[in-house]
């Protein structure tokens, strides 16, 4: 896995030799472990850079004719369509997370959504691929949106009642700050509950913590000096996985992006202002591969040594 780190590390070193012997992956790890990481590995190597085109130009083909479902020796992909109906596997595993949350939700909130969750289970465990069925799916949800808008409605009269000196009343704007602010509060709660409860995000924590080690172990190998090195290993160790909802980007294209990290975007992105890797539902559903799930990992990770970057944000 270092040898991912490393490369991930010099990536932009990497091209492609048309001319060159293709290997397979077992030759390449081979030829690569072989040798200690450091800037002694030739990442211009024609028999290494031809092979690994090869092995992802394979596996994307692979991927299609499967039907977005690949496996290896640490677990699986799936970013295909569910067998029974035309959900894809990862809004499918959304519903499923979403009804997993339920249990987790503060107490006024479940109560509010006990008869939605209860319908969404229902329909889960009868999905199929009919117009009525994905009426209702559509309505169950619907429903879920609308109780968090209820509770943070009467959370807001709360907030305000508190805030407001005795005599005066809240403005309309105040009443819909107010309830704006409640609203994405419990929104950020109800995708924190539905991450946690996961069992998927456990595996995505215990990789991080392990490309994290490994990257800091491979920096201390390469020509830097020892404040360049530290620098980097500082915004490792300041950099922490974030939820969905850790996306921000402002504008109609921000709520958008948001809305779809947090149900079946596949992806995975460093946010250098704000120290964060943020990991979408679609990703956190889809890759259940720990080879998978380490290298998108590191990758998104290496985005923190751009040390221009690292100057201007401090």
């Amino acid at each position: 896995m270092k040898v991912l780190i490393f490369l991930m590390l010099f990536s932009h070193q990497i091209s492609l030799a048309e001319d060159a012997p293709a290997l397979n992956l077992s030759a390449i790890t081979d030829l690569l472990e072989s040798r200690p990481p450091g800037p002694q590995v030739d990442c211009f190597d024609p028999k290494v850079t031809p092979a690994c085109h090869d092995i992802t130009e394979s596996f994307c083909r692979d991927l299609g004719l499967n039907g977005g479902r690949a496996t290896d020796p640490t677990g699986s992909i799936n970013i295909g369509m569910s067998p029974r109906s035309e959900l894809s596997e990862m809004e499918r595993a959304n519903l499923v997370d979403i009804t997993r949350a339920h249990s987790h939700l503060p107490q006024d909130l479940q109560s509010e959504l006990q008869r939605p969750m209860n319908k969404l289970k229902k329909l889960i465990a009868h999905e199929s691929n009919s117009q009525n069925w994905y009426r209702n799916v559509s309505q169950a949800r619907n429903d879920i949106v609308e109780g968090v808008q209820l509770v943070a409605n009467k959370r807001a009269i709360v907030a305000l009642q508190n805030r407001i000196p005795s005599g005066q009343s809240a403005t309309e704007a105040d009443r819909v700050a107010e309830r704006d602010t409640q609203y994405r509060a419990l929104m950020e709660t109800f995708t924190q509950a539905k991450t946690e409860s996961s069992p998927n995000w456990e595996r995505i924590q215990r990789v991080y913590a392990r490309v994290r080690q490994d990257m800091i172990a491979v920096l201390q190998t390469l020509p830097l000096t020892a404040e360049e090195k530290q620098q980097r290993i500082d915004r490792i160790n300041q950099t922490n996985l974030s939820y969905p909802f850790g996306v921000r980007v402002g504008g109609v294209i921000g709520q958008i992006m948001e809305s779809d990290c947090r149900t079946n975007m596949i992806n995975a992105m460093y946010m250098p202002f704000t120290g964060t890797l943020t990991v979408c539902a679609g990703f956190l559903n889809g890759y259940q591969s720990e080879n998978s799930v380490y290298f998108t990992l590191a990758h998104e990770l290496a985005h923190a040594f751009n040390l221009k970057q690292i100057q201007n944000i401090n």
